[in-house]
């Protein structure tokens, strides 16, 4: 009598209870063939065969288990599996490359959150010297606009809508808190394939071409942190990158109650990429984590041969700095959650060289601006250069005043800004006129 899955699932679970490799092969075995949409069964054939030290077989297994989640658009586990492979042979550098990307770029293929941003045509010279360097290309740059007039007003083109990261926001960046996702090792059921093509660590991975794929998952690293041990801790440098690949993390920011969590296909630490970042939440493991670590200097360093790798990487960080804005900024907070999506995707992510005068003293604002990334200054007539602080916001006096500037804003080094041009203010300022009119200018 052939015996069910339910069956040979207790079978396993008692080998593994009896420290019994052999007879777990066993019934790993029968599941892979009953169960073969289920890749779990192939990964988990090869833990076995590599504990029994049979690792041509278990080698063949972590392929068979790549290629499966690879088919389910779950790439994050394809990628952990390339990399295991690479582990156990190191003959198989570059496997990656052979991950088909073509299940989760379908997935992601009617979502406008997941194509990638436009490159501009020309950068600065400045910014290959930039901390943020060759990361500043994700966005496009502030361009003053063409005009005969020569009255001193600061005029930048409008970006298209819909295509910088700020208006490809969905209602994943913009949630109160980090989302739940029950992980399999507590009994709650894994995230399907259409919720993972959503995780930043899918979409990273979908983007990259295969060359570019393999060479980061040869740079990274497989960790694994305990059930109750500190994934990362707040304020510690952020010196790299964290893909989950499994598991579940409770998120921390100023308390001992979690204000969320984070599971598979998420990200950590895309701050790695800024001159300077440090972590900005605790983050502990509440059932055992497998993540993908990628360091800052191994960043850089493929990105050299592969820019897109920066590229992707800072479209990701941007949206998240901006969703951190529409969830933080006392402007958006007391909005709910549908509002904020809205608006959010009326603002364009903008670079802002080094020198750029957003805004200047007593000539009308051709925007409303709130900073994001980098130096900016206040400068006026009567006081001191002063610095403004992250997340300030300014024009918005003058766009519904039809007045000047009380002061100057200037970019001190490279910079982004979120930027609501003056023809799309009027929708935003119909949803926040009594709010716009409590803040101080």
């Amino acid at each position: 009598m052939a015996k069910t899955p339910g069956v040979l699932r207790e079978q396993w679970q008692r080998a593994l209870e009896r420290g019994n490799n052999r007879d777990a092969l066993a019934a790993l075995e029968e599941l892979e063939v009953l169960e073969p949409e289920d890749a779990c069964w192939s990964q988990r054939i090869g833990d076995t065969l590599r504990r029994l030290d049979r690792r041509p077989e278990a080698e063949a297994a972590y392929e068979r288990a790549m290629r499966r989640f690879a088919a389910q658009g779950m790439l994050p586990r394809a990628v952990a599996m390339a990399k295991t492979i690479e582990t156990l042979n190191p003959r198989r550098l570059g496997i990656a490359a052979q991950i088909d990307q073509a299940a989760a770029r379908a997935l992601q293929a009617h979502d406008p959150r997941v194509h990638p941003p436009t490159r501009p045509s020309a950068l600065p010279p400045s910014w290959d010297a930039s901390p943020l360097g060759r990361s500043l290309r994700a966005a496009p740059p502030l361009v003053p606009a063409t005009s005969d007039d020569d009255d001193g007003i600061v005029v930048f083109e409008d970006a298209a809508l819909g295509s910088t990261a700020a208006s490809e926001l969905g209602e994943h960046d913009l949630r109160e808190a980090w989302p739940t996702l029950g992980g399999a090792a507590d009994g709650h059921e894994r995230p399907s394939s259409a919720q993972l093509s959503k995780m930043a660590g899918t979409r990273l991975f979908a983007r990259l071409q295969p060359a570019a794929l393999a060479l980061l998952t040869q740079a990274a690293e497989l960790v694994t942190v305990p059930a109750g041990e500190l994934v990362c801790c707040r304020g510690e440098p952020s010196d790299a990158l964290l893909v989950i690949v499994e598991g579940e993390a409770d998120v921390f920011v100023e308390s001992s109650v979690a204000v969320g969590s984070v599971g598979e296909g998420e990200i950590l630490g895309e701050s790695c990429l800024l001159s300077g970042g440090v972590r900005q939440a605790d983050v502990r493991a509440r059932l055992p984590v497998t993540a993908l670590r990628i360091g800052k200097h191994a960043i850089e360093t493929a990105s050299v041969r592969y820019p897109e790798i920066f590229d992707q990487l800072f479209w990701l960080l941007t949206r998240h700095l901006v969703g951190d804005v529409m969830r933080s900024s006392a402007l958006f907070r007391r909005l709910d959650g549908a509002s904020r999506h809205e608006l959010g995707r009326l603002f364009e992510a903008r670079l802002a060289p080094t020198g750029t005068v957003l805004a200047t003293a007593g000539k009308p604002s051709d925007a409303f601006y709130i900073t994001l990334i980098g130096r900016f200054q206040l400068e006026s007539p009567d006081v001191p250069p002063a610095a403004l602080p992250a997340h300030s916001a300014f024009g918005y006096v003058s766009l519904l005043t039809e007045g000047p500037e009380p002061c100057t804003v200037r970019a001190l080094d490279d910079g982004v800004v979120l930027r609501l041009p003056a023809a799309r203010f009027g929708r935003f300022a119909v949803m926040c006129f009594r709010l716009l009119l409590e803040q101080k200018p």
